[in-house]
């Protein structure tokens, strides 16, 4: 139906069955996870190309442990069912013919945490016909499922503790890269050098201190940053050897 359009859909589906054990605890665990998303792009006049389109996430969990256990009847598990459906658009603006700007936005509505928002903006400068540089900034967020990820909340006998609602993590992140193609006589050799900052909160991290018998569960207060340098180099000779 869109033969004038370029529009695609994308879709995947996976299965994960973990059987596992700590010492005399067994930790049995199914999560089914369907995925849809249509992305329409669109030249719009010489300057713009835009892509928009919309997402959805279906994921069906159970365990069993106390977070899946029917209140019920404690030998029956039910099913966490979470439907995660999004919106997104980006505008790849070129400014120059040296220079791009990258505009973008997500919007998510989380069935528990309502309305997320996921900006990212990126700018590339052609300073040479070999050499470029860009610079990105954007943020994303992280929803947790402690016992899948965080074990040690069933190989002891701490009672495990949430001392509130836990937000999703998130990041704000910002990347600086210059890339260059270095051409000499018997090949070329590819520059890769980035340095990156990552900011994150609403960090989920166990307390085993405060309390001996416990084991409690927050979003951090604080704040933890990751940040470095990454250089790769490849030269490429015209005899086929590569050095990375």
């Amino acid at each position: 139906p869109f033969k004038k359009q370029n529009v695609v859909f994308y879709y995947s589906y996976n299965f994960h069955d973990q059987n596992s054990a700590y010492g005399t605890t067994m930790f049995l665990a199914k999560q089914h996870v369907a995925f849809g998303q249509l992305v329409w792009t669109k030249k719009l006049g010489k300057s713009h190309q835009l892509v928009a389109g919309t997402a959805i996430r279906f994921t069906s969990y159970t365990d069993n442990t106390a977070a899946s256990r029917w209140p019920q009847d404690s030998s029956k598990y039910q099913w966490a069912n979470t439907l995660l459906p999004d919106i997104f658009w980006q505008d790849d603006v070129t400014i120059s013919s040296k220079s791009k700007l990258l505009v973008g936005n997500r919007l998510d509505l989380h069935p528990v945490h309502g309305y997320i928002v996921s900006p990212r903006i990126g700018y590339k400068l052609q300073l040479h016909r070999y050499h470029s540089l860009r610079l990105n900034t954007g943020n994303g967020f992280r929803v947790v499922n402690v016992f899948t990820e965080d074990h040690a909340a069933l190989t002891g006998a701490r009672k495990v503790v949430f001392e509130e609602n836990l937000e999703p993590e998130k990041s704000w992140n910002g990347n600086v890269n210059y890339t260059a193609y270095l051409p000499f006589e018997k090949g070329f050799i590819n520059v890769d050098a980035s340095f990156f900052y990552n900011y994150f909160s609403n960090k989920i991290i166990p307390d085993y201190l405060s309390d001996a018998n416990k084991i409690v569960y927050k979003n951090l207060e604080g704040y933890a940053i990751n940040r470095g340098i990454a250089l790769s180099l490849d030269i490429n000779f015209s005899n086929s050897l590569k050095i990375q």
